[in-house]
This record gives structure tokens, sequence and C-alpha cells, in this order.
């Protein structure tokens, strides 16, 4: 049956708005070469003892909240769950949860960061998080241990480029304090070792956002 052009661009739209809730002991996903945008709430939500999920090449823009794995401090059930890959994805001017964790051990690499008005990444509540090659561009909270009220993770980084080429603008979020005059990743403990999950090759950061913007999104190869 063919489409007409209007219909197949609402329908094209309605695929690119549409939010991804992982939930209630759901494994082995891969999320590849979408665009994310102007959801509800999370774009993409990981919890209740979901694993073994991969975001990749994909696309977030123009909204808040974009990806929590670990839905609350207090879902300690979590604890040996919740193991997710991000790698070269692209976070256009989104806020916060790039991601946010809790309990879970993540491995987030090769992303490309640009004026995320909050922070990068968050590694709260005994969360395992390595942030590994990524670019990072007028991002002044690129990693942070622990958030709002909930106790920090650890949280590792590594090989990661950190630029800003304007001054910061405010935060909107109250839980941020001022900008610093340099950004830099917080850090804290060991976390995990990604290698002896499974095998991988990181890009230099310096490649990652030519790498993301020609590839990554919806209808990209």
């Amino acid at each position: 049956m063919r489409v007409a052009p209007a219909r197949r661009k609402r329908a094209a739209e309605a695929r690119t708005w549409r939010r991804i809730g992982i939930t209630t002991e759901t494994t082995n996903v891969w999320i590849d070469h979408c665009t994310f945008m102007n959801g509800a709430d999370g774009l993409v939500d990981i919890v209740r003892e979901s694993s073994y999920v991969t975001l990749s090449w994909n696309v977030f823009r123009n909204h808040h909240k974009t990806i929590l794995i670990g839905h609350s401090d207090a879902a300690s059930s979590d604890a040996g769950f919740l193991k997710v890959t991000l790698h070269h994805n692209w976070f256009d001017a989104t806020q916060t949860r790039h991601p946010s964790v809790r309990f879970g051990q993540v491995h987030v690499f090769n992303n490309y960061y640009l004026n995320n008005l909050s922070y990068g990444v968050a590694s709260r509540m005994e969360a395992d998080v390595v942030v590994e090659g990524n670019y990072f561009l007028n991002t002044w909270f690129p990693c942070r241990a622990g958030y709002a009220d909930s106790e920090p993770g650890d949280i590792v980084e590594r090989g990661n480029i950190i630029e800003t080429t304007m001054p910061p603008p405010p935060s909107e979020d109250p839980n941020d304090p001022p900008p610093p005059a340099t950004p830099v990743c917080e850090t804290r403990g060991t976390a995990f070792d990604p290698a002896a999950a499974y095998s991988y090759t990181a890009d230099p950061a310096e490649n990652v956002p030519a790498l993301v913007m020609g590839h990554a999104g919806a209808g990209r190869l």
C-alpha cells in the first residue's frame, strides 16, 4: 500500500517523538540508529532489574531528562542488574541524564556531548560507571558522583576530551552548584573493567564528533 507523503512525514515524526521504557526484568535489548526528542519525562528509561541493554548511534535532542537507569534510591533489588552500554550517541543540547545511573554497571564510551545545560553522566546510589573516550563540548558538569539526594556511586573516567568555547550559562537545575571555570569529570572509586565483560575498541575521543554527527540517528548508517 502506498502512503501519501504527508502521512509518511507524520509517521516519521511520531516515531521520532516516541519514548522507550525498558522495565521488569527485560534483557538483551539493542537500541540503534534512532532519533529521540520532545518526549514525556525520560526518552529512554531502563529500570526494575532489566539488563544487557545497548544504546548505540542514537541522537537525543531538545529534551530535559534523557536516559534514566535505575528508577529509585530504594530499589536495591536492582543491584547486580542494569548492565548497560552507551556508545556513539549524540546528546545534542539535552539537559540531564546522559545517563543517570543507580545500582547499575554502565559503560559510557565514544559519545558526543554538546551544549548540555546541566550535567553529562551521573553515578548515584551504588552504581558503577566507566566514562571513556567521550567528547564533551560546553558541558560544565561532564561527570557527577552523586546527584540531588542520592548517595554517590563509583565513577571512573579515562581518555575523555572536555572543552568549552563560551562562558557557562546558568543551569536551570537547582541541584547543580555554580559551574566551575574549568569543567572536569568527577571521579570516585574503581567501578569495573568493561573489557572483562566484552571485547570492544574505543575510537580516539578527538574523532568522536565527526563520527557521531556523520552516522548517528534514524535513517543514517
